[in-house]
């Protein structure tokens, strides 16, 4: 437990919480500033843009080597629909930077996971209380009402504007993100 509370006090609970939650500023923020290093990059890596070609299948049996027709083929289009996808999720820097922001938050609530720990089956009959003097220092340290409301705001579903409210532009749509478990 006094290791556990030093590493606490070492993060700072305050800087903790902030680093857990969700702010829209800090999204909005966060956002221009990967706009504003998108523009630095653009001399990065040329083989990983989108190339406006379609891709090519082939398909080889018998040492001979035929081109597949895409268009023919559902399973092919499903295939081309998920690279695209996955392209789209390597290659935005937006997103990039939302899953990194994600990831950041989820080390927050493992820490916070790890340090209340759960009470091991059948080790001793401290782990019980262990836990719960880990839960009260947590709350002291925080806040109850902080604390919980930062855990509440991880069930709840973000809405994605895609772009400003007053320049609605077709095919970039308000999207809703559900909490999801991995």
């Amino acid at each position: 437990p006094d290791l556990k509370k030093a590493c606490l006090e070492q993060l700072q609970p305050g800087w903790l919480m902030q680093l857990i939650r969700d702010d829209d500023q800090e999204t909005s923020f966060f956002a221009l500033k990967v706009k504003e290093s998108s523009a630095d990059d653009l001399d990065e890596d040329m083989d990983m843009q989108q190339s406006d070609e379609p891709l090519r299948w082939f398909f080889g049996t018998n040492g001979t080597i035929r081109e597949l027709d895409a268009s023919r083929s559902s399973r092919l289009r499903q295939a081309e629909d998920r690279l695209a996808s996955v392209r789209e999720a390597e290659l935005n820097p937006t997103r990039k930077a939302r899953n990194d922001k994600l990831a950041i938050q989820e080390q927050g609530l493992d820490f916070i996971r790890n340090f209340i720990g759960r009470p091991e089956s059948g080790v001793s009959s401290e782990a019980p209380s262990e836990t719960t003097e880990m839960i009260d220092h947590l709350i002291s340290q925080v806040g109850q009402d902080r604390l919980f409301e930062v855990l509440a705001s991880k069930l709840r579903s973000k809405v994605l504007h895609p772009f400003s409210r007053r320049t609605p532009v077709s095919g970039r749509e308000t999207r809703v993100l559900h909490p999801q478990a991995k």
